[in-house]
This record gives C-alpha cells, sequence and structure tokens, in this order.
C-alpha cells in the first residue's frame, strides 16, 4: 500500500485466531468453516488461507503476526457507488442532513458563515427538504434574509437539486432574465415577482456548479489523502467513485506522491468518452491503485427532487401527470451503449424510477444488437431504486448489474411511501434483483449517505432504520420484509459484487491465494447472529431476532489490511 498510515513487517503479515467461510471467500477456497483460521500474505499478496496452525508452520518466526481474537475475516470491503472527492471535500463543510426546520439550518450556518471574510461562498451540504417542517423550498426568503450580501449554495441531501440566494445567484450571473439553462434544467420562479425561487434541479446544477468557486487540484488531493483514514476504519479498500476530470487528476497527483492508498476505479462522465477515445484510453487503463472503470451517464433525476422518471404520475403533488425527468431514452441509450463500446467501456446509468430502469435495460438490450458491449466488462445501473419485477428478470437475463446502496432506504421510506404511494414493492427491491441472478454491488452514494458499509448492511438486512435514528419509523416495523437479504448476502455486494461490476472478479473480491492481501476483520461476528436467528431473520420481532438486532448494530471493524499492510487497528 502507498498511503501513509499503515505498516508490518517486510517479510509477510500473518493474520491469526479468524473466523472463515467459504462462501466469503470466494468459490473453491475452503470446503466448511474455519474457527480458528488465518491468513498468510507475502508481499502484498495472499500466499495462503486455512487453520492457524497450519499457517503458523508454512509461514515461519519471521513474519509479523495480527491476532483477530475471533473476529469475522472478509475480503476488504469496497465502496461500488462514492463521489470519493465530493465526500472528502464535504468533510469541512456544514453538513445540514439533522435539520428538521428553517431555524436549525440557520442555526448550523451561521457558525460557519462568521468564521468567512467578506464575499466568502458559504457552501452547505445534505440539505432533505422532506424531513423538514412546512416547505421551505418554496420560498427562500428566509435564506435571503440570513445572507443578504454572502454568497450562499446549499446541496440537497440527493445532489440533484441546489438552493443559491440572491447574492449567490448574481454572483454567477443568473439574474431574473437568464435563460441559459441546459436541457434537461428544472428552474421553477415566484409567480408574483417572476425571479426565480432560488432553487435549480437536474441539468441547472451542472451549469451552477461549473460557475461555482472551484478547489485547486492539490486541494482536492490533500482532501482525499486525509480522508482515507475514515475509510480504512470502515472496513474499505477500494473506491469505485463517478466524478469528473479534475477528480480523475487528483487522484494521479496522489498516486503519484505514493499516497493512494485505496484502490480507486474511477468512473469518467458519458461527457468525456470523445476525449478518451482521441487518447486511446479503454475501461481497465491504469494499475491496481487507479484505473478506469466504465462510463457513467444520467437516464433520470431522484425522489429527492422528485425527478425520478416514474411508469405513473407522482402521488402527494400539485402537478397532476407529473411523472418525473427523464434524461435518457431507450434510443439514446442504445446509440451510447455502442458508442462506449466502440471505445472501449461499458455504461454505468443513473436510473432510479421504474421507467428509467425500463428504458435503459430495453436500450441496453438494443444497444448489445449493434455491438454495444465490451467481452467481460458489463453494463451497471446505479441505484434501481424503483423498478418491476418483470424488469428485474430482465436485468438478470442480460447480466446488468445492480449497484444499489441499500443506506438510501433508511431515509426514504416516507417520502417514497407519501410520492410512489401504491408501488414500493418494487422499491429498493433486492430479494426481486438477487433470485433474478443479478449481481448485486453496494455502495454508500456518499457523501449523500455516510460511507459505513456496516450501515448500508444494516439497511439490507433489517430493512428498519438504525437504532435510534427516528423512533416512530422504527415503531412501523421493517420496510418491505420479502426484500430483505442474508448478512452473507450483503457482504458479498461489498466484496465480490463490486469487483464484478468493473469486471476483475476474478483478480479482485475475494481471499484466495494469489488475490490482493485486502482483508477487513468485524467482530462481533454477524454470521454467527445470523445463524442464531429464530424463524422470520433478521426482520422479525421475536425477542432472539431483537436481541440479534441489537448486536448486530454493535458490530465494529477491528482491522483493516491493504496489500498486506495494517492500515486501521481498534
Amino acid at each position: 500500500m502507498q498511503g501513509g498510515e499503515a505498516s508490518t513487517d517486510a517479510r509477510g503479515l500473518l493474520i491469526e485466531g479468524i473466523v472463515l467461510y467459504p462462501e466469503l471467500a470466494g468459490d473453491g477456497v475452503l470446503e466448511r468453516p474455519v474457527e480458528d483460521g488465518a491468513i498468510w500474505i507475502e508481499s502484498g499478496t495472499i500466499r495462503a488461507i486455512g487453520p492457524r496452525e497450519a499457517l503458523r508452520a508454512a509461514a515461519g518466526t519471521g513474519v509479523a503476526r495480527l491476532d483477530g481474537q475471533g473476529a469475522l475475516a472478509v475480503p476488504g470491503l469496497v465502496d461500488s457507488h462514492i463521489h470519493l472527492g465530493a465526500w472528502a471535500m464535504a468533510q469541512a463543510q456544514p453538513d445540514l442532513s439533522a435539520c428538521r426546520s428553517v431555524a436549525e439550518v440557520l442555526a448550523r450556518l451561521q457558525p460557519y458563515a462568521r468564521k468567512l471574510g467578506p464575499g466568502q461562498w458559504l457552501v452547505a451540504r445534505g440539505l432533505s427538504p422532506h424531513r423538514m417542517e412546512g416547505a421551505p423550498l418554496e420560498d427562500l426568503a428566509w435564506l435571503d434574509a440570513a445572507f443578504p450580501d454572502r454568497p450562499v449554495v446549499v446541496w440537497t441531501r440527493d445532489l440533484h437539486s441546489v438552493l443559491l440566494n440572491r447574492a449567490g445567484r448574481l454572483a454567477v450571473g443568473i439574474g431574473p432574465g437568464f435563460d441559459g439553462w441546459p436541457p434537461g434544467s428544472v428552474t421553477p420562479r415566484d409567480p408574483a415577482t417572476g425571479d426565480w425561487v432560488g432553487v435549480f434541479r437536474e441539468k441547472a446544477v451542472g451549469l451552477i456548479e461549473e460557475s461555482l468557486p472551484r478547489p485547486s487540484l492539490t486541494q482536492w488531493a490533500d482532501a482525499i489523502d486525509a480522508a482515507q483514514l475514515r475509510l480504512w476504519r470502515l472496513g474499505l479498500v477500494g473506491a469505485q467513485t463517478p466524478e469528473g476530470p479534475e477528480i480523475l487528476a487528483a487522484l494521479s497527483l496522489l498516486h503519484q506522491r505514493g499516497r493512494l492508498g485505496l484502490r480507486v476505479r474511477f468512473m469518467p462522465p458519458a461527457g468525456m468518452l470523445e476525449t478518451l477515445r482521441d487518447v486511446g484510453l479503454r475501461q481497465g487503463f491504469g494499475d491496481e491503485w487507479l484505473r478506469l472503470g466504465p462510463v457513467k451517464a444520467f437516464a433520470d433525476g431522484s425522489l429527492g427532487s422528485l425527478t425520478a422518471a416514474l411508469e405513473a404520475p407522482y402521488s402527494g403533488i400539485d402537478a397532476p401527470g407529473y411523472r418525473g425527468e427523464l434524461l435518457l431514452d431507450r434510443r439514446a441509450v442504445a446509440t451510447l451503449a455502442v458508442d462506449a463500446a466502440r471505445t472501449g467501456f461499458a455504461l454505468a446509468i443513473h436510473a432510479i424510477g421504474d421507467r428509467a430502469c425500463r428504458e435503459v435495460l430495453e436500450g441496453l438490450e438494443a444497444g448489445r444488437a449493434g455491438g454495444g458491449s465490451v467481452e467481460g466488462l458489463p453494463h451497471r445501473i446505479e441505484h434501481a431504486q424503483l423498478l418491476a419485477q418483470a424488469d428485474a428478470e430482465r436485468m438478470g437475463r442480460l447480466g446488468v448489474i445492480a449497484s444499489v446502496q441499500p443506506i438510501h432506504l433508511l431515509a426514504d421510506r416516507r417520502p417514497a411511501e407519501r410520492y410512489w404511494r401504491g408501488r414500493t414493492a418494487g422499491a429498493y427491491a433486492m430479494r426481486w434483483l438477487a433470485q433474478s441472478g443479478v449481481v448485486l454491488a453496494f455502495g454508500s452514494d456518499a457523501p449523500v449517505e455516510d460511507p459505513d458499509p456496516l450501515r448500508g448492511i444494516w439497511a439490507a438486512v433489517t430493512r428498519r432504520p438504525w437504532p435510534s435514528d427516528d423512533p416512530e419509523e422504527e415503531a412501523q416495523g421493517p420496510w418491505h420484509p420479502e426484500h430483505a437479504l442474508s448478512v452473507v448476502e450483503a457482504l458479498r455486494a461489498y466484496t465480490q459484487g463490486p469487483a464484478r461490476a468493473v469486471g476483475e472478479g476474478s483478480r479482485h473480491g475475494g481471499l484466495r491465494p494469489g488475490m490482493p492481501g485486502d482483508v477487513a476483520l468485524l467482530a462481533p461476528d454477524p454470521v454467527a447472529l445470523e445463524r442464531a436467528l429464530p424463524p422470520g431473520g433478521w426482520t422479525s420481532d421475536d425477542e432472539r431476532a431483537v436481541a440479534a438486532r441489537h448486536h448486530l448494530s454493535r458490530v465494529r471493524v477491528v482491522a483493516t489490511v491493504v496489500a498486506g499492510r495494517i492500515a486501521h487497528t481498534a
């Protein structure tokens, strides 16, 4: 590993006193569970795996040792959808995700504003309008009054909308007469004044983002460098990040410095395809630390911004017949698939609503007939938050990866029940996907959500709010428990799934000898907790299930090893 905090004896590492399961180690690695196991890593690569005593004898006395004290050993975890640069930079910005009123938002913003110089931008993130009192986005007079002279930009939790106060709009040249919005923008006006409300959605967000002051290349690189330690503490050894070229440049700089300690798969935006083709770069270009992944495109918006493309109109809004924003239809998807394949890339297409998911799948199927696929590189749908069962089955037949963020369901239950009323049987339908043979690759969408994989696992297997987060919602019981996964399935979606999602399933995601020495240790063992559950599993109200959920919420990453070096120990 390159990045800074890790260390072990150069002659190798023996991780011992660990629990190993065949279904997590990889096909053909173990015949049965090992309760007192070990993993021998040499020169950054797994040399052997099996019972402790046998590996102690084989490794000899010169090897460094890490005592797992009975922890579960799994391949290092990978976030298959994280905005790494944005999340790293957001650590220094005010987080509004816990705010439930305008007063709370302003109380959070004011201390940050006092630290800024005159005219300096105040940038905040994480606003969840649907969890706030009243209708805070219908009129931003409160934001203008609080900051009449300071430009302010606030990102909503889903990153599909931004709030700009009047000073901010003037700073970027968006006056009442501005008409330079790209197609796919949602830009409401105040009917009384004719001026912008100050809330901008979808394609308008990109235009505004380009107008804002941007961090320097060094600032991006330094922020990512500092953020790596937190990700190691979460058991993460890799990240698949869909971001712009400035983040690729920052990652390259970090790599050049010898400071990149995560295995990053960079997912370039579709707008970079022509440049990639001109310079002859293809998916997979790079090395074990930084490599090009699939090309990212958007087929629709989001639930939070009410722009996800639906088959039937939204419920609970004053816009009869509104079905969201479809940004790519099947013909556009087919064309893009062929274009990407000719350049050597698969596609990773953002699709949240059921209509968007259907259009993407039909487009990928049509594109395949015209050469729109690359051998060994699967296409992906990012999110797939609402879909028909028939489309889950179609994903399985087409071999399309489901890049899903189960942690989203913890926050989306209320808005989904309100705006997708009567169709949430297909919301976060992970059981349909798994039964259809779809490979699941889990992530967080950070900074939209917390990048902690253990919270994602909790959401996938319990379908309940994180303990104490929302007592009212917890009292409602699990949300569509028929879609709950097992702990083993969820762990595979953070290990084997991400590797297969970028065409690297034979080289990453397991504990097979010859694979990279990337390991996470979890305690207490969540698989053992699961195997002691009563009928009904994690979602049951049986007192044994309640006790097991209590213990599951206390599972922690006690060690993370990257390329045979200890990146984190608790």
